[in-house]
């Protein structure tokens, strides 16, 4: 199923998502204003296996240099592309600081067990359904004062 078919199947129509190349298998789901969400890992992944590239070290500059220096063009409707945690029993202080982020991200209190992971713009990724049961009402809280405010993402 493609990014277009997967996102409608969920409701997610007019969602904005990337069509050049498309990365069918690395839309992982969408934000709660409705952005669509794509995994960098998957997205390598899938320019290896689907579009021929090399290896992943061509993949990734392609993406790099040509997928992630365009979305902030796209405005703010822009598809997010995240940077996934390296392990699962990895928590959100363990990744920032094997990623040499320090205090530079601010990370929401109680919502360790649902970080995913940090968004090519430095914003912490969390899931959800997880955030949601942890604190509820959290979602519909207002981060506009964060320099990179949270991302809260619905898995599709």
């Amino acid at each position: 199923m493609n990014a277009e078919e997967k996102l409608l199947k969920n409701g997610y129509e007019g969602t904005m998502f990337l069509s050049d190349y498309s990365y069918d298998d690395a839309l992982v789901g969408v934000t709660t204003d409705k952005r669509a969400v794509y995994d960098y890992d998957l997205m390598v992944q899938w320019l290896v296996e689907k579009e021929g590239f090399e290896d992943d070290i061509e993949a990734m500059e392609w993406i790099d240099y040509n997928t992630i220096r365009a979305v902030p063009y796209f405005g703010s409707t822009a598809p997010v592309i995240f940077y996934p945690k390296d392990y699962e029993e990895q928590t959100a202080l363990e990744y920032l600081m094997d990623h040499a982020y320090g205090d530079e991200v601010k990370l929401l209190e109680g919502l360790d067990d649902c970080f995913l992971g940090l968004t090519a713009d430095d914003a912490p990724v969390y899931d959800f359904a997880l955030s949601e049961k942890a604190v509820p009402g959290i979602g519909c809280r207002d981060y506009s004062i964060y320099d990179n405010p949270p991302v809260f993402l619905v898995k599709l």
